[in-house]
């Protein structure tokens, strides 16, 4: 016959289940970039459906290992939704600090348009060098749209770095995401709008666009917005309500991050 435990210390079992179980949970809550992680993973894994699963989990969550000593100065990655002042504040830092930020230009393989310049706007470059520099694993982040690629060049990006100066990345989230995969160190910064509401309002006063096409970047912003709490790599979260009042938050934010630059001067 088995013996049954004691009612004490099977009662003392369920307490400590339960409140593990507990201290699961509030984890769970405190860190959701952790489910965002695994459906990832989940999903990269039924897309490619390797026979050697550990070689692939040895692959992919090698993202997530420390990045390699780089020299130069710590990139800075700006992320926000459209309407949100992310070009307004790069305009500025780029006039009032001249000697500190470069703008990282994209590479393109799509023609140049009228009034475009190599190296200013894109580098403009053959489908067969975009690829061979895709093989060679140059580009920190790239995207395929329209039959055409884009993309961050890592060589151009350490380039200015090691010039001394804060390579800018103008990048959407989920650019921001695979620079944060490909293990180069950055510091990131995330405008918000004050609300959805007084976003739409600012594009509908820019007058540049359509009703519809408002209400499509809207529906964007309310998405990358969501997303944003399960992203815990942006250091730095700011609302731009006042633009004065949030530049002056973003320069207190860079001499923080770069205190020998004097940011605090203007």
């Amino acid at each position: 016959m088995e013996r049954e435990l004691d009612p004490e210390l099977l009662a003392y079992f369920h307490a400590t289940r339960d409140a593990i179980t507990e201290e699961h949970k509030a984890y769970l809550l405190q860190h959701p970039e952790i489910r965002q992680i695994l459906q990832d993973f989940l999903a990269r894994l039924l897309l490619k459906k390797p026979d050697d699963i550990y070689a692939f989990a040895n692959e992919y969550f090698s993202y997530f290992k420390p990045a390699p000593a780089q020299s130069g100065i710590m990139p800075l990655v700006i992320c926000a939704p459209s309407g949100c002042g992310k070009g307004t504040l790069i305009g500025r830092l780029l006039k009032d600090f001249p000697d500190a930020f470069k703008l990282s230009v994209s590479f393109t393989t799509r023609p140049a348009r009228k009034g475009e310049d190599n190296g200013v706007n894109y580098f403009f470059v053959q489908r067969a060098e975009f690829e061979a520099e895709i093989a060679a694993n140059n580009f920190i982040e790239y995207v395929k749209y329209a039959d055409n690629y884009y993309g961050t060049n890592r060589k151009q990006v350490q380039a200015i770095c090691d010039d001394g100066r804060i390579c800018l990345l103008e990048i959407e989230i989920k650019g921001a995401q695979k620079v944060f995969r490909s293990g180069l160190a950055c510091n990131y910064l995330f405008i918000m709008p004050p609300s959805v509401e007084s976003l739409r309002e600012r594009l509908i006063n820019r007058g540049t666009e359509e009703l519809e096409i408002i209400e499509k970047r809207v529906a964007i912003a309310k998405g990358e917005l969501e997303e944003l709490h399960a992203l815990s790599f942006f250091n730095k979260r700011l609302v731009n309500d006042e633009f004065e009042a949030f530049y002056a938050q973003v320069k207190a934010y860079l001499h923080e991050l770069y205190p020998s630059l004097g940011f605090g001067a203007k």
